[in-house]
This record gives C-alpha cells, structure tokens and sequence, in this order.
C-alpha cells in the first residue's frame, strides 16, 4: 500500500518532519550545512528547523493555547507566536464560514450561542467579535483530530506544495546550468531570465492628485434615505436580508449569515 504524501496526510507531515525526509521523494536527508540539510538522491536542500517550529505552534494554535502560553510552551518569542497565529486565524475563519455553509459543522446546544454571536458580529460588521465567534466553533464543533487535519489542509499543505513546486524548478534550473558548463557553454542573461519566466519590470507612474469630488445634496439626500430604509429593514424584518455590514464582506460571509439565521431559527422552533 502506497503511503499518503506529506501535502495530503498531517501523519505523513509529522513523520517526514520528525525524520528530516525529503518533501520531494520521502528520501533521508545528510547534513548540509548548520541549517540545513541535503536530499542524497534528488540534492534538494531543506531547512527543518524553522519548519518544525512552525507545526509545532500550528499545533497550539489548534490545541486553543493563547499567544503568552504557546510561547512559553515551546520557549520562543511571543512576537514569533503572534506572527504565525496572524497568520491562520483568517484561515480559521473561512475554515468555519465554508463548514457552515456545506453544512459540515456540528451545532450543539452549547455553541449555539456563538452561532447567535457570529450572526450579530456579521450584522454589525465587527472584525474582533467575527474572530472570536468562529474562534469558539472551531474549538467546540470539532474534535482535536479535525481541526488538525482541516487546518492543515487549508493552511500547511498549501504552503508545502509550493515550496516543493519552488524547488523542483529551483533544481532544474542548477541542472541545466551544469549541463551547459558541461558542454562549455556560459548562460546568458538572457537564458536565465526565459528559465524563471522572464524578469520583472516595474514602471514608476506619476501619481497625480485630483481633488476629490464632493457628494452633491441629491447624493447625501439619497444615501440618508438609503441608511433610513436598512434601518428600518434591519427592525421589522431581521432575518429576510443581511446587512449592508454582512454584505460588504462578500457572499461567502451572506451565506454563512444565511446558515446562522436557519441554525438559530431551527433551534428556537
């Protein structure tokens, strides 16, 4: 039986991790150099100590330790703890918003009530009360196994795929160059840059200032109205249509306030 590949299995992940296994072919890897480490059969260099320290505060972070105790725990800088958990809270996030959706996460009795919370962060446009509503339901609707494997397959797994892709195409490009140095011949400029898929070029543009247009009286006479009338939707008829709030995150967002507001009015009826 085929063993699954690091990018599809976090046990698979852990294990290449623990065993310092090329990302590429699952091969053992030789010391390098002092922070890295060289692949015998494909010559890939790989770095597993900033990697191991990475999984282990993704480890945290699902384990719902705070920033202060996750630093502590594993005797690093808060501020390294805080760059990473930055980093898949928002993946988080849109974890819980497209489990809501396809109807994938399990409401209990007891978060049910941070599914009244999300709906209301949702309607008001709140950032830090979204967070922390989804923060609950992905600590409290999924066991310990299911938030490891589903974060890591919208977060980690990503991020390994494209640096196994950088390196595949980084180990080309050296092979190439040796087979020409080989043959006697001198890259150019030229070569290289059709190798990496052509250079970048940036063009400074002049920025030109306009004034900005003020609204006319129509304008504002509309918009007040426009406030007046969602005001009013939002008082007499508070589940027929989301917000303007809820609206400017996008449909994603309305739909998961849709799955709220039919989650909230199935456990009231």
């Amino acid at each position: 039986m085929t063993e699954s590949p690091p990018v599809n299995s976090i046990d698979a992940y852990r294990r290449y991790l623990r065993d310092q296994l090329c990302w590429i072919d699952g091969s053992p890897t030789c010391a390098s150099s002092d922070s890295q480490r060289q692949c015998s059969s494909c010559r890939v260099k790989w770095s597993y100590i900033q990697t191991a320290l990475e999984f282990a505060i993704f480890e945290q972070f699902c384990n719902g330790e705070r920033a202060r105790k996750a630093a502590m725990n594993l005797d690093c800088s808060r501020n390294t703890v805080m760059s990473h958990y930055r980093t898949l809270m928002p993946e988080m996030e849109d974890l819980v918003a497209r489990m809501l959706i396809e109807e994938r996460l399990a409401t209990t009795p007891q978060t049910v009530e941070e599914v009244i919370r999300l709906e209301k962060a949702l309607r008001v446009g709140s950032v830090r009360k979204r967070a922390l509503a989804c923060r609950f339901l992905f600590m409290n609707s999924l066991t310990a196994q299911e938030r490891l494997e589903e974060l890591f397959t919208a977060t980690l797994a990503k991020k390994l795929q494209e640096k196994i892709l950088m390196a595949k195409q980084a180990r080309a490009f050296i092979d190439a160059q040796e087979r020409r140095k080989a043959a006697g011949e001198r890259a150019s400029i030229k070569s290289v840059r059709k190798c990496f898929g052509g250079a970048s070029i940036q063009l400074e543009t002049k920025r030109v200032n306009r004034p900005e247009a003020r609204p006319s009286a129509t304008r504002r006479l509309i918009e007040n109205i426009g406030k007046e009338l969602w005001a009013f939707i939002a008082k007499h008829y508070p589940s027929s249509l989301p917000s303007p709030a809820c609206q400017r995150l996008g449909d994603r967002w309305v739909g998961v306030w849709k799955e709220c507001r039919k989650l909230i009015q199935s456990n009231r009826s």
